[in-house]
């Protein structure tokens, strides 16, 4: 404490430095137009942070607590006390008169603040993590700390684990989206003492716009901590150390019970969700992060790698996977008692690996003793109910713990065939057997993590695989993810014989026949011509064409029923693809949808009739037929003919 025991009043509280006239300043943050400002964003980004900072030397799972109250009364002007509200509020108010919109808004919350004399606040308490080690200072040999990071620098990343969820430094960016004020504090217990040992670490931080006060231009980020050791009004200040933050936590309600296990309490100021007009009270608020939690993090739950709670004054929300139905049938593909080889009843789980294939990284010397595949595991619940949220999707998860997305395969569905499917990547395919994690599978987990974008929320091309890879890292997602598709539609789909996959997929002409329908005497057929169906694989979809052709110079074609039908065990299913279109028509005709394809008619009969057109996606690659029947008139009666 810069050799004092004492810390007066004037000792602490918010510095804005300052900002050479001359210099590039902001009017915001740039951070908020780059992430979705809703709650199930604040809940994910929230509690990656957390798990990813969990401590290493502990034994105990990292636990978070969301602690959330409105401040009323003596503890309202306890904390605006403690807060230095006056001090902060002028720098406001001095951005404001820039006529900065950003400003205004924190300005009309803070208004709102003072007349109705009540604040919301959440702090987010996490335990057995880190802590906010590292210098308040920066030096070219201090390199990135968990205290820079997450405190004082933007777009920086402290997570250098392969399995940690985050990696871009924006998460930390929702505090201040989510704050009314922009201003987010911090209380922490240091797992080690850098830079020193008298715990708590207490430090806030506010942004706003550049502006000026008086004389002086401030770039808007400003700093709350101890004053005295800065060498001018405007240096920024370090954090408070020990007794004093202790009583200062106390009275801005952030204070830590237990000064002997590593963690940081965050204390969101003013706490709404920027994206509602108007805004819950703190019971339906506490009860609808509990269920963002378990929606996005029941894997790590479920293994005890992280607990979640929800504190108001009234009540405590425990987060358990176990009680939100919706979650519970891909809890199930995990704690499956042995799958099964065929999906038959409701609740019988098939799983196996699917192959991922993975090109070197850049700088990398090829070792042909390596492989370079790797393997996800795929876990399917057959569920014949459509009536929960999430069926028919398959949650995408590696070794952080958190679902990176919920993937809507509901057009993989045969019949009343609903599923439920979890994808465990990288390190998370030994969470379900009894062998610990590969080479393969870190190799894996890092590939998936470069493959996720800053928010997290997929597995797609993105800079840190294009640049950091070989050429091939896009096929590579796109193989997977077809691979996860095609397994699944095979599982539950019906027993049918599966055709080439790939680009030699089928391209095979069934002559048209007669087979069935009515023929005049002499055996000859009433049309004649051929069929052509060929699956484009870059597109997702069958093309199709037809050239029917009046057999007898007396005939003409009046109508065509086009049917796309499903092929097994050489036989036809009554499993019909869609026609989306049909691109090619004699004029004059016109198209109807029917149970299982389309009608092709005109008023005037054709002797010749060409059509072409194409099939909805179709992401089962099954063997399909294109069925061609024709109505033939001839003078004084109809008849038919089909392929």
């Amino acid at each position: 404490m810069s050799g004092r025991d004492v810390l007066e009043t004037d000792d602490y509280g918010w510095v804005f430095p300052d900002l050479n006239p001359r210099g590039a300043g902001q009017g915001g943050d740039l951070t908020q137009f780059a992430i979705k400002g809703d709650l199930e964003t604040f809940v994910r980004e929230v509690l990656q942070n957390s798990n990813d900072a969990a401590y290493e030397e502990s034994d105990e799972p990292v636990e978070v607590v969301f602690k959330l109250q409105d401040l009323v009364g003596n503890d309202l002007g306890d904390f605006q006390d403690a807060f230095r509200w006056d001090e902060w509020k002028a720098q406001v108010d001095a951005a404001a008169d820039r006529d900065n919109q950003i400003a205004r808004r924190i300005k009309r919350y803070a208004d709102d603040v003072e007349e109705s004399g009540s604040l919301r606040t959440l702090v987010v308490e996490d335990r057995h993590t880190e802590g906010l080690v590292g210098a308040d200072g920066d030096g070219p040999d201090v390199g990135t700390t968990n205290f820079s990071a997450l405190v004082r620098d933007s777009l920086e990343s402290n997570k250098s684990t392969e399995s940690a969820g985050g990696k871009f430094g924006l998460g930390k960016a929702v505090l201040r989206i989510f704050s009314g004020v922009s201003t987010v504090f911090f209380n922490s217990v240091l797992s080690e003492p850098i830079p020193r040992a008298d715990y708590p670490r207490l430090i806030g931080r506010s942004r706003l716009p550049q502006h000026y006060r008086g004389e002086t231009r401030h770039n808007g980020q400003g700093f709350y901590g101890d004053t005295r050791a800065g060498d001018g009004e405007h240096v920024p200040p370090v954090s408070i150390w020990g007794e004093h933050a202790s009583t200062l936590a106390d009275a801005l309600s952030i204070e830590r019970c237990d000064h002997s296990t590593p963690g940081t309490s965050i204390m969101v100021v003013g706490f709404r969700d920027p994206e509602r007009e108007t805004q819950p009270d703190v019971q339906t608020l506490a009860e609808e992060i509990r269920d963002e939690a378990v929606k996005w993090f029941w894997p790590a739950i479920w293994r005890d790698q992280l607990r979640v709670a929800v504190e108001t004054p009234e009540e405590t929300f425990d987060a358990d996977p176990e009680s939100v139905a919706e979650i519970e049938p891909f809890l199930n593909c995990l704690e499956r008692d042995e799958p099964v080889e065929e999906l038959e009843d409701e609740g019988d789980v098939k799983a196996d690996d699917v192959p991922i294939s993975i090109p070197d990284r850049v700088g990398e010397v090829d070792d042909p003793s390596m492989p370079d595949d790797g393997q996800v595991e795929l876990a399917t619940r057959l569920s014949h109910r459509d009536s929960l949220n999430r069926t028919n999707h398959v949650a995408l998860i590696r070794g952080s713990g958190m679902v990176v997305r919920y993937w809507d395969r509901s057009k993989l569905v045969h019949g009343n065939r609903n599923f439920h499917s979890v994808a465990l990547g990288g390190r998370a395919r030994s969470w379900t057997g009894d062998d610990g994690t590969s080479e393969d599978d870190d190799k894996v987990e890092q590939f998936l993590k470069d493959a996720e974008p800053p928010t997290h929320d997929d597995w797609m091309q993105t800079d840190a695989t294009r640049e950091d890879y070989k050429q091939g890292t896009k096929r590579a997602i796109d193989d997977l993810k077809v691979e996860i598709q095609e397994s699944i539609s095979d599982w539950i789909g019906p027993n049918l014989e599966r055709g080439t996959k790939g680009p030699e997929l089928l391209g095979n002409r069934f002559p048209i026949s007669n087979d069935g329908s009515q023929e005049p005497s002499g055996g000859q057929s009433n049309v004649t011509g051929n069929v052509h169906i060929t699956r484009v694989p870059e597109e997702g979809h069958w093309k199709f064409e037809a050239d029917v052709k009046a057999a007898n110079t007396d005939d003409v074609i009046t109508e065509l029923q086009l049917s796309l039908p499903r092929m097994g065990e050489d036989k036809q299913q009554n499993d019909y693809l869609t026609i989306e279109s049909v691109r090619e028509l004699p004029s004059g005709w016109m198209t109807n949808s029917t149970g299982n394809g389309v009608e092709v008619s005109g008023s005037d009969g054709k002797r010749e009739v060409r059509v072409s057109g194409v099939s909805a996606t179709d992401d089962a690659n099954v063997e399909t037929r294109f069925n061609v029947e024709a109505t033939v008139e001839r003078v004084g009666e109809e008849t038919e003919a089909d392929d």
